[in-house]
């Protein structure tokens, strides 16, 4: 089954501040038009404290609405950050999967662990595998093989990512696979490879976009 991925519609942090832009432009104007030089102004008596208060109203819901402002776009990356991961993945190969954001597919052997990650938003695929030494602790020639195939592709692409150009992630490592296409799913599976052997592969894992 497909996962249809979308974008919700987000008012941006530039838009809410011109929102408050014309908020507080309309404050002075008001005040104006209230301090004018109307018939009914030069004949009602405004005691000058009342105007004091009036003008202190006014900053206090000024600042108020700063106050939600901040409050409105400080949550606003975060959310927006969250809705563009899915993780729509499964594997036919593998023999044991976990429950962890991404899924880590693996099967009985010495092939690493495999999970992958949809960012929308910056139209790419996270790959993240497992690692059975640290990056610091790795003989300098190993690498890791990562073979992908999509529909429209009949024979499987190849790419190499260094221990070295490797990011970490905990105990996994991951790099992230860029311009995916939308509307298709894509296949991977990753292999450790030092200047002595290959271990084996690691389930074929894939995941619709």
């Amino acid at each position: 089954m497909r996962q249809e991925i979308s974008n919700a519609a987000v008012p941006t942090e530039g838009f809410q501040l011109r929102r408050l832009t014309r908020l507080l432009r309309s404050v002075p104007a008001a005040t104006a038009t209230a301090g004018g030089t109307s018939m009914s102004q030069l004949l009602t008596f405004r005691h000058p404290r009342t105007h004091s208060y009036r003008q202190v109203g006014w900053v206090l819901i000024a600042a108020l609405v700063l106050g939600l402002l901040n409050t409105f776009t400080s949550a606003s990356p975060a959310n927006a950050s969250a809705d563009c991961w899915s993780y729509n993945t499964w594997s036919n190969k593998a023999t044991h999967q976990d429950n962890g954001t991404p899924i880590m597919y693996w099967n009985d052997g010495s092939g690493p662990r495999l999970g992958l990650g949809l960012n929308s938003c910056g139209d790419y695929i996270k790959i993240k595998w497992s690692s059975d030494c640290s990056i610091e602790g790795c003989d300098p020639s190993t690498a890791y093989q990562i073979d992908w195939k999509r529909p429209g592709i009949d024979d499987w692409q190849k790419f190499t990512v260094p221990i070295s150009g490797a990011s970490r992630e905990g105990p996994y490592l991951y790099h992230n696979f860029r311009n995916a296409h939308y509307g298709t799913y894509y296949n991977f599976a990753v292999a450790r490879c030092d200047k002595y052997r290959c271990s084996d592969w690691s389930p074929t894992v894939g995941i619709n976009t």
